[in-house]
C-alpha cells in the first residue's frame, strides 16, 4: 500500500510508493498542481504507482515545492486560486534553474486559442483537456521525462566529446 502524507494546512500531499525504488536515476519525480481535492487525490493515487508524486492545491504552493525539490515534470491545472497554471508555467520557464522542467497543462478550457496560449505563449510542453485518460497522461509523462533525459545525455556527451550510445526516442502512447 502506498503511503499518503498530507501536510496541513498547506494541502501538500506527498505519496511514497509501496516499494520504494531508492534514489535511483530512473526514479521519476512529478509535481501535480490541482485545486480540486478529489481530482488531485485521484491523480496522486493513480500516478504514484509509477512516479514519486508530490501534489499541491495551487500555483503558489507549487512554486514553494519546486524551490525545495526540483521535479522531473509538472502537471498543472490552469484555473486555480492564488497563482493559475499559466502564471506557474511562465515562472517555471522564465527562471534559469527551472526552465528545463517540462510542464503539462490540464484544463477544462477546450478552445484552440486557450491551447495555443498555454503551449506557445507560456512555453508548456503539452496541453490536455479535461476529462482526460489517466493512462494517456501517464504515458505522456513517462515519454516526456525519458526523452528529456535522453537529450540531456546527448548534450553532455557532445560537450565531453564522448560518443553517445545509440538510443531510440521513447513513445509510450501506443
Amino acid at each position: 500500500i502506498d503511503t499518503v502524507t498530507t501536510n496541513e494546512p498547506s494541502g501538500e500531499v506527498v505519496v511514497t510508493p509501496a516499494e520504494p525504488s531508492g534514489e535511483s536515476e530512473d526514479e521519476m519525480r512529478i509535481l501535480i498542481v490541482e485545486d480540486n481535492d478529489d481530482l488531485r487525490k485521484f491523480m496522486t493515487g493513480a500516478l504514484s504507482r509509477n512516479f514519486k508524486v508530490t501534489a499541491v492545491s495551487d500555483g503558489e504552493k507549487a512554486w514553494e515545492a519546486i524551490q525545495k525539490e526540483l521535479p522531473d515534470l509538472i502537471v498543472s491545472d490552469i484555473m486555480m486560486p492564488n497563482m493559475n497554471g499559466f502564471e506557474l508555467c511562465r515562472r517555471v520557464k522564465s527562471t534559469f534553474e527551472t526552465s528545463h522542467i517540462p510542464v503539462i497543462l490540464l484544463s477544462a478550457l477546450t478552445g484552440q486559442e486557450d491551447e495555443l496560449h498555454g503551449i506557445i505563449g507560456m512555453g508548456a510542453d503539452e496541453y490536455l483537456t479535461k476529462p482526460f485518460d489517466i493512462k494517456t497522461l501517464s504515458g505522456r509523462i513517462t515519454s516526456t521525462i525519458k526523452n528529456r533525459r535522453l537529450v540531456g545525455l546527448r548534450t553532455i556527451n557532445a560537450t565531453t566529446n564522448k560518443e553517445p550510445e545509440p538510443q531510440q526516442p521513447v513513445n509510450n502512447l501506443n
